[in-house]
């Protein structure tokens, strides 16, 4: 009935949208979507696929929330609720998840997804795109984003009239059946807006080319725009792209290239050329993260290896290295020259000649008391001395360093078995600036390195998170548009 007369639907819809925005906009104001994490917005598509699901506990769902979050929520909870009306019931969605198949989100099949909640999200999603995806000083970049956000908003505005139309069908038919009061109105699903546009045949038997003005149209392009962003996160993650740009490229290739014109391409891609690096993505989508990384990284100390001092590890098992020490003293200290016994202080050869002419002057003077030296030559008789001197030194020089060994050995033993047990700790404390707060600091250099690698870790684990959210959800979207033949090629 109401579907042929638009210019009465349009009135009213401007009406009807500017209630349900503005409570939107006055519930979350676009500081507190800044203030949402990557983690935080996949979160919100989750409670917008589970939450009208029969048995689904919001208490456990949000009880790790952020404060952000939470207030997103509540928004999500109170627009929606004074969109949908007093007299309208919010749908029940997922029915028995357990027997859904691996492409739908449902038993009940594709779409099975509640149309307003679906809306406030991506609504949440392209305000937060626009204000977290785009640093600061990249106006290139910010142009095609800018262009992805009008995109989101108009086209979601086509599925949010489609629901109002509908809204007013089912209220007009329970008003003039003869079963009024006990006719229950229930909040659409988006495969039953588009079913309604299959059934009133909308889109005048032109499958799969649809009409501009339509749920179908406006769905369509607001899931491109979805995958367009899930196709970034996941180059930018799989680490097989040179650079952002590259994998912001190949996202837009991937989503847009069969559907925009040369115009439109041209514009798009002056827009993904001037894409910032993903580090620099990655830190303006984590300001909070940003800032504690930044601070630790600024309080790091690292050990100091100048040349002739000993290194900070060494120096933390005092003992042990004394006994070193002590040892190597001994060995290198105590054992010089001039400890070598008198009788090898040979200096000249003239005192050597001397020695043995008074060896054997002496001998002939005693050789009745000595009759068995006198035979023995008084040179081999100092050698013989000289190798037992000579021995007993080489014993002490021997025993000092199988101690000496002996001591390191076990010095390193221990600093495995330590490095085993507590490593991770040892690190920690290294980062950290070390336990005693020795070290020298880290260079700007550094600290930019560490961030970046930090915030990239963080970035990383938040997308894989998202990507395990919403490409089953977008997969769900493309098996509705395949059943509903909807897939329109037409380029723009």
């Amino acid at each position: 009935m109401l579907w042929n007369d638009a210019k009465s639907c349009y009135l009213t819809l401007k009406v009807y949208l500017n209630r349900f925005w503005v409570q939107l906009i006055l519930f979350l104001s676009t500081k507190h979507i800044a203030e949402l994490t990557l983690l935080d917005i996949t979160k919100v598509f989750e409670y917008a696929m589970y939450n009208n699901r029969e048995g689904f506990d919001g208490r456990a769902f949000t009880k790790d929330a952020s404060k952000s979050l939470e207030l997103a929520l509540t928004s999500m909870d109170a627009v929606t609720a004074k969109a949908r009306g007093a007299d309208v019931s919010p749908v029940s969605t997922l029915g028995d998840i357990g027997n859904s198949t691996s492409l739908t989100l449902s038993s009940k099949g594709y779409g099975d997804i509640d149309v307003l909640q679906f809306c406030a999200a991506m609504r949440i999603f392209a305000e937060w795109r626009l204000v977290r995806q785009v640093p600061d000083g990249y106006k290139g970049y910010a142009v095609g984003m800018a262009l992805g956000h009008k995109d989101i908003v108009q086209n979601i505005a086509k599925v949010e009239l489609a629901y109002y139309l509908w809204m007013e069908e089912k209220r007009w038919q329970v008003t003039n059946s003869e079963n009024a009061t006990a006719t229950e109105l229930l909040s659409p699903t988006l495969k039953d807006l588009l079913q309604q546009e299959v059934d009133l045949d909308v889109h005048e038997g032109r499958l799969p080319r649809l009409k501009d003005k339509t749920c179908a149209m406006g769905l369509l392009w607001v899931r491109r725009q979805l995958m367009y962003q899930t196709h970034i996160f996941r180059n930018v993650r799989s680490g097989e792209y040179e650079d952002a740009v590259s994998a912001v490229g190949a996202g837009y290739m991937q989503v847009y290239e069969k559907y925009h014109g040369w115009a439109v391409q041209k514009i798009f891609n002056y827009s993904f050329r001037a894409a910032p690096e993903a580090e620099e993505i990655y830190k303006f989508m984590n300001p909070v993260i940003l800032e504690k990384v930044l601070a630790d990284a600024k309080q790091m100390r690292i050990p100091i290896h100048p040349e002739g001092d000993v290194n900070e590890d060494f120096q933390q098992d005092g003992v042990e290295r004394d006994a070193v020490l002590a040892s190597a003293g001994e060995v290198y200290g105590e054992i010089e020259f001039s400890d070598v016994p008198q009788s090898l202080n040979i200096t000249s050869e003239d005192e050597e000649s001397s020695s043995c002419t008074s060896s054997v002057s002496s001998t002939s003077h005693d050789s009745e008391s000595n009759g068995k030296r006198e035979s023995e030559n008084p040179l081999e008789r100092l050698g013989n001395h000289i190798g037992s001197e000579w021995d007993k030194l080489a014993t002490h020089v021997v025993s000092e360093w199988d101690k000496l060994a002996t001591n390191v050995v076990n010095i390193f033993n221990k600093d495995n078995r330590r490095d085993e047990n507590s490593g991770k700790r040892e690190t920690n404390d290294m980062m950290r600036g070390g336990s005693d707060g020795s070290g020298r600091r880290l260079s700007q250099e550094d600290i930019e390195n560490h961030v970046a690698a930090e915030m990239t870790r963080v970035a990383h684990e938040q997308i894989g998170t998202y990507l395990e959210v919403i490409e089953p959800l977008l997969q769900d979207l493309k098996g509705l548009f395949d059943e509903m033949n909807m897939e329109d090629p037409t380029k723009v």
